[in-house]
């Protein structure tokens, strides 16, 4: 069943978990297609739900976890996608594009080794990641 109400963070901590094998989700009255999903577990997301660029079907994607992003910020990054949307941008290639895509930064890709099924770094010497000094690989 979907709801519309004004969410706050005590309001989304007090809700229950949706009935066993279910999910319910309650929708934000002050940005269209922002909710809260909740899983039987009681686990919950924001999620946004709308018709993303190069698709003519409503689609629900998630924004964060409840908890690790405040219903504020949630409500801005919902705001940000809404306007990227409208100006016919996919919000999330916009936001993989701003972090850097990890093949296109580092040079390595993933491809399916014909014999084994598998999937093999591509050869590349010597590899460096952001998140780590370097890593060297070889073919």
């Amino acid at each position: 069943m979907n709801k519309r109400r004004v969410l706050n963070d005590k309001s989304i901590a007090s809700f229950k978990p949706a009935s066993a094998g279910h999910r319910t989700t309650i929708y934000d009255a002050l940005v269209p297609g922002l909710a809260v999903r909740i899983t039987d577990r009681g686990h919950k997301t924001f999620i946004l739900g709308a018709r993303y660029s190069g698709s003519t079907n409503f689609t629900v994607r998630e924004l964060g976890e409840v908890g690790a992003i405040t219903m504020s910020a949630v409500r801005d990054k919902a705001r940000e996608w809404l306007a990227l949307i409208r100006a016919g941008r996919d919000p999330r290639e916009v936001e993989r594009a701003a972090a850097g895509d990890l093949a296109g930064e580092t040079g390595v890709y993933l491809k399916r080794d014909v014999s084994t099924g598998r999937r093999q770094p591509s050869p590349v010497w010597a590899v460096h990641y952001p998140y780590n000094s370097s890593i060297v690989l070889r073919p």
